[in-house]
Order: C-alpha cells, then structure tokens, then sequence
C-alpha cells in the first residue's frame, strides 16, 4: 500500500481524504488553469446542459458539426468518434507531438505519453440512457413481483410507479434530461472527451507513476493547452475540449460556429425533446413488462383522468394496450403532467407544492395553446434554473411564446388571436 497515495477505496475515509490531497496539490502545483477538477460545481455539468442550463446531447452524425470518426492508426482495434472539431483538434495535437518526438523533445519509452492512442472517446447517451431504462424494467418487475402488486390497467400502475419512484428516483434517474445531468451519465457522451490510457480512476499511485511523474507531463500539459483540451484532475488521461478557448473555438468555426453559443445550439439539441416524444412508449413497455396475465383491482384516486371503471376486488385481465390505444384512453394533458411530476422527483428544486401546482397547470394551458412540446420547453428552462424559480416563470414564458409566434410568422402560418400572451 502506497504510503501517500490512495490505490483502492478500502482504505479508512480519514486517510483517502489526506491521500487525496497530497494527490490534488501535486497535480495542480504549478497552478494550470486548463488541469481542472470536473467533479465540484458547474464543471460537473460541463458539455452536459446548453448556456440555460438544460440538458443535451450532440446531434445525429449526419448534421453540421456531428460525430466524426478519429484516424483509425490512433485507436486500439477500434473505431472512436467526437464532435467533428474535436476530431480535428487532436488529430493536429498528434502530428505536432510526433514532430516533438522525432526531434527528441518527448522521452521514448513511456507506456502512454510517448505516443499517444486512443482507449475510450464518445459514449452514446441514447444507449446508455435505453441500458438504464431496461434496468428500470427489470427492478420494477421484480418489486412488483416480490410485494404481490398487481394492476389491472395502465392507471393503477403509473399510481405504484410514482410511489416507487419517489423512493429510488433522486438517486436512480428516470427521465433522460435526468440522467443526462446525472453520474450514470459519463463525461464521455458530451463527445468533448478523449482518454489516452485505459487505468483505474481510483489509483491516485498508478496516476502519479505514470502521468504526473512522467518525463512528458509538462510537455503534454503545455500541448494540451496550445490546442484547447482540458485535462482532468483526477483522470489526467482524459482530455476535454475547452469550447471557450481560443485553441479550440479555431476548429470549432471552420463548422461554422464561432462562440461558445453557436457550438451548443448548432451542435447540440435538449436532449428533452426526444424523451418526451418517446416517453408514452417508455411508460407502456414498463406496463407490458410488470402487468401479469391476471390481477386483483384497485381503486386508485390519486390520478383523476381514469377511463376504465372496475370495482375493487375484482379478478381481472389487465388491459393490453398498443401505443395508439394507449394514447386514445389517457389525453395529452395526463402524460404531460404525469412527465413534470417525475421531473419534479427528479430535480433537487425549490419548489414549493404550491408552485409546482402552478407551472403544472401553466404548461397544460400552454400545451393547448401552442403544442406540447412548446410546454416541455418552458417546463425544463423553468426547472433546471439553478436559482429564481418563480421570478423566471413569467419571463421565460414571454420568451418561449414570443419565439413560437415569431417561427409561425417565418412559415407564413397566422398567429391566432387567442393567442394573447399578455395572459400569462
């Protein structure tokens, strides 16, 4: 056992915390700005939520500034993708540490700061995030399994969700935009990261032996910082696209995208807007995996928009539903309230109960007003506001609406006069 540094989490909390400071003292030394601890603060969510703090992920592959596969001699047997100029970017920090190489600025025998290869980069979200889903499934199945809960419609289960959900969902995330923000999510699937070693985050000796120690350190420090990669305090193999400097903004425009603005709204979507959209079929799959092919009936009253009646203590065959029926028995104003009360449990917010009430019931009237998802917009630009919640409300519903009638206004559809937004 290292007698300075920690190698394992077995080791007492008073001497991991003592380990890891000597660890973050020597890392930071020379006071680098661009070596920097992702774990604190606002830097957790670094590539993970858009300039209004909502949740995102990069677009498909085949938009602008998309996933870009990085040269096939830099991975190990295997093809790695970032965002497209970050792909750029390392691939010119490679040639130039090369060229130091040749010209013996880099010390040769080092296991990976010699020459650097690639050992992870972009992590699907979309996948990681379906994985979590699945694994939601299979608990659910087997609480429900091992209480004896049975339901005999989609109702009577969204009911024991809730209750299940208001136990396990602040720590296990249930929604995307959730689990976007949380540590299930890796820094990975932002497609800024690029890891150039394949060690144990844990080991701070292994950390220090072969990076921090290294003859190259300085040197791939300094590199980094000449083409606008961050490098992670605790995982000094991950290097991270800094979308602020002027390194990285370089490659970012040649996309087209010239601040830090335009790579996230050009680059990026909220990643809302396609949970939302699958969001019924998420709910219907946990349905068909718990329901069983007899059950014993409830009477429910916590959801009032029910639409089958059956009497308590009824033996029944629970009710199969294909998406469209689904969607015919239960409206578009219970599933989006049902998707703010699930957010709600979600989020570490301020809201009180009777604030939550209010901007449920305000992004029902927008959905009817202006489309659902208009209403989810404002609902996670209302939610994920670190601070200010109800002072935001009314201005950032100006905003979203001001914005839908000027989109209608651009493809020559009439705003309608209902549409009144000194009403809100």
């Amino acid at each position: 056992m290292s007698l300075y540094f920690a190698e394992t989490n077995d080791e007492s909390t008073i001497d991991l915390f003592r380990k890891r400071l000597i660890y973050l003292g020597l890392v930071t030394r020379d006071n680098p700005k661009h070596v920097v601890n992702f774990h604190i603060g606002e830097k957790f969510m670094y590539g993970r939520v858009n300039q209004l703090n909502v949740p995102i992920i990069i677009v498909s592959p085949s938009m602008l500034g998309g996933l870009k596969s990085f040269n096939a001699n830099l991975g190990q047997q295997k093809n790695f993708y970032a965002n497209a100029f970050v792909v750029d970017a390392f691939h010119d920090l490679v040639k130039q540490y090369r060229y130091s190489a040749y010209n013996g600025k880099i010390a040769t025998g080092d296991e990976f700061l010699s020459e650097l290869q690639i050992y992870k980069a972009f992590e699907n979200p979309n996948d990681l995030y379906n994985q979590q889903i699945l694994g939601y499934g299979i608990a659910l199945k087997k609480l429900f399994q091992q209480s004896q809960t049975n339901v005999a419609n989609f109702h009577e289960f969204v009911d024991h969700l809730i209750l299940t959900l208001e136990q396990s969902v602040y720590r296990t995330p249930f929604t995307q935009a959730a689990f976007v923000k949380s540590r299930y999510c890796p820094m990975n699937a932002s497609g800024f990261a690029i890891e150039i070693a394949d060690l144990d985050p844990i080991n701070d000796a292994e950390k220090m032996q072969k990076f921090i120690e290294s003859p190259n350190w300085e040197y791939f420090v300094n590199i980094c910082n000449q083409f606008g990669f961050m490098i992670d305090q605790f995982v000094p193999w991950r290097i991270v696209a800094d979308i602020d400097s002027e390194g990285m903004n370089k490659y970012a425009s040649a996309y087209g995208a010239t601040t830090t603005g335009k790579i996230l709204d050009m680059m990026y979507t909220p990643v809302h807007r396609q949970n939302y959209k699958a969001f019924k079929q998420i709910l219907l799959n946990l349905y068909n995996e718990v329901k069983r092919e007899f059950a014993q009936s409830e009477t429910c009253t916590r959801w009032q928009e029910r639409n089958e009646i059956i009497q308590t203590g009824d033996i029944v065959t629970p009710t199969s539903y294909t998406l469209e029926e689904l969607s015919a028995a239960y409206s578009d104003q219970y599933f989006l309230k049902l998707y703010c009360k699930i957010r709600f449990l979600e989020e570490e917010s301020q809201f009180k109960d009777f604030e939550k009430t209010i901007l449920i019931d305000e992004c029902q009237d927008m959905s009817r007003s202006q489309g659902t998802m208009a209403a989810v917009d404002y609902f996670e630009r209302i939610i994920n506001k670190p601070f200010d919640y109800m002072g935001s409300m009314s201005y950032i519903k100006k905003q979203v609406l001001a914005q839908t009638a000027e989109e209608q206004e651009e493809q020559g559809i009439p705003v309608s006069d209902t549409d009144d937004f000194s009403g809100y």
